[in-house]
């Protein structure tokens, strides 16, 4: 499942994203991801952009790898031609 947000002003970007996620089994209760991202338009042709992840695995399956909690994070750049 995903539900977001998406929000524009002026120049600026804001999306949020919350996911849930199983194995092809669903045999289990969901892992859950939360994604922040946010842009910034500097010109027609350059734009900014960083954006922060973070997942919570799921641990009441004993057959499910034992994978920490993750948080990840991004910035770039892009050009359009």
């Amino acid at each position: 499942y995903n539900i977001g947000l998406d929000y524009n002003w002026e120049k600026w970007n804001f999306a949020l994203d919350g996911y849930a996620f199983q194995d092809r089994t669903a045999q289990h209760s969901a892992s859950l991801e939360a994604d922040l991202v946010v842009k910034y338009d500097y010109n027609d042709n350059i734009q900014l952009f960083a954006g922060a992840g973070y997942i919570k695995y799921n641990s009441n399956d004993s057959n499910t790898f034992d994978a920490a909690d993750n948080t990840k994070g991004q910035v770039g750049v892009l050009v359009r031609l």
